[in-house]
């Protein structure tokens, strides 16, 4: 592909996937609008094309880095559910970004990258122990304003951007802390806090949470399989890894909260 291909396409595909997302949160609710969030929509474009204009290895080094940066980003929500128990909507984001910047300066520093799997895994289990059975969409939703949806668009497509133009710069250790950044989700879940409220709110972290799991996988596939299958074939199995394992897990929380149910 010719950079002004790359370019078109960087330039159209996460803006079109943003927008999705935001409709889906639209028509059924945070938890449904937090799990299609969750998914590797903005990082594995950016993997994507870290493979193409970088090559492989690039990539697979950058995904294996993805995963102590994923750590980050669950800490970042469960830190956002704590500290907006009493604080505003505005000093829970500033504060979360602020929170993120210092776990992500961490993890850089971090010198075996052994600990992201199991902290991840913890980390996914305490959020969605933590967000308990919510979900669905409130009786009444408040029109959202008409610059939201674009101001998503925009700014899951510069993170896109900016990590795949400075790659070459920063290398792939920064590019992969940077890739799972949550720019579709996060400005998902703080317009739902401020728009819908609370709930809703807690419904799209536990959505986001439950799709970690298939971030994980594609990651794990990504930084396995990218030099050994090639770029086209690994990232498809990684991407269906993501799906498998995230539909897998809303399964089972589905069985598990049946029985409960039926126990009582």
């Amino acid at each position: 592909m010719s950079p002004s291909e790359l370019l078109l396409i960087k330039l159209t595909v996460t803006p079109v996937m943003m927008l999705a997302v935001s409709l889906a949160a639209g028509r059924w609710g945070g938890f449904v609008g937090g799990i299609v969030s969750g998914l590797p929509l903005t990082s594995a474009p950016i993997m994507f094309f870290l493979a193409v204009e970088q090559g492989a290895p690039f990539a697979e080094r950058a995904a294996s880095s993805a995963l102590s940066g994923l750590a980050a980003v669950l800490l970042t929500y469960l830190f956002y559910l704590l500290v907006t128990r009493k604080a505003s909507v505005l000093v829970g984001c500033l504060s979360s970004l602020a929170f993120f910047a210092a776990c992500s300066l961490l993890t850089f520093q971090a010198p075996f990258a052994g600990w992201a799997i199991p902290a991840d895994l913890l980390l996914i289990g305490v959020l969605i122990h933590s967000t308990g059975a919510t979900g669905g969409k409130p009786a009444s939703s408040p029109r959202p304003p008409s610059w939201s949806i674009p101001l998503r668009m925009v700014a899951s497509t510069a993170l896109l951007l900016v990590v795949t133009a400075l790659a070459h710069l920063i290398g792939p250790h920064w590019s992969g802390l940077l890739s799972p950044i949550p720019v579709v989700a996060w400005p998902l879940t703080i317009f739902l806090h401020k728009q819908n409220g609370r709930a809703e709110m807690v419904a799209a972290v536990r959505g986001n949470a439950i799709s970690a799991l298939g971030i994980i996988l594609f990651y794990i596939v990504v930084s396995g399989f990218m030099v050994r299958l090639g770029v086209f074939t690994a990232f498809s199995l990684a991407l269906l890894a993501a799906v498998a394992a995230t539909l897998a897990l809303i399964m089972a929380l589905k069985a598990v909260r049946r029985r409960t149910s039926a126990q009582h």
